[in-house]
Parts: structure tokens; sequence; C-alpha cells
């Protein structure tokens, strides 16, 4: 469970995000897809201990159509 990870002191959580969207206008683009899940990583070493078993993932149908822009690689 995520609890036997918070018992030591220097265990520490992080909240991973990742975010789509259908271009890179802030004002002019959506969201289309998010996700985001817990790390527990040692403050001292910056290794992850562990992954949260709970995750958030959603998606949402764009009103318009997803810019070229946002595809570059």
């Amino acid at each position: 469970s995520d609890e036997k990870f918070l018992k030591s002191i220097d265990v520490r959580t992080a909240t991973i995000v990742d975010v789509e969207t259908t271009g890179l206008s802030y004002s002019n683009d959506e969201v289309i897809e998010i996700a985001a899940r817990n790390i527990f990583f040692n403050s001292l070493s910056g290794k992850i201990e562990g992954i949260g078993k709970n995750k958030f993932y959603s998606l949402n149908e764009p009103n318009k159509n997803i810019s070229p822009k946002s595809n570059k690689r």
C-alpha cells in the first residue's frame, strides 16, 4: 500500500502530471488529455522508491482540429 512508503522520514511524495493539448497557444488551444500519478522518492538520494496505486486519467473531445505544430517530434 502507499502508506508503507510514507513511514520513512526520507521518503517524499510527488505527483507526475502529463497534459496533452490541441496546440501550443494557452489562449486558443484546449487540453485534450490529462493524466496524473503519485511517486515516492528518497529526498536524500533522489531515487524513486515506488509508484502510487491510484492514478487519474481523463480525455476531452476537442472543439477543433489538432494543430500540426503540436505533433512535432
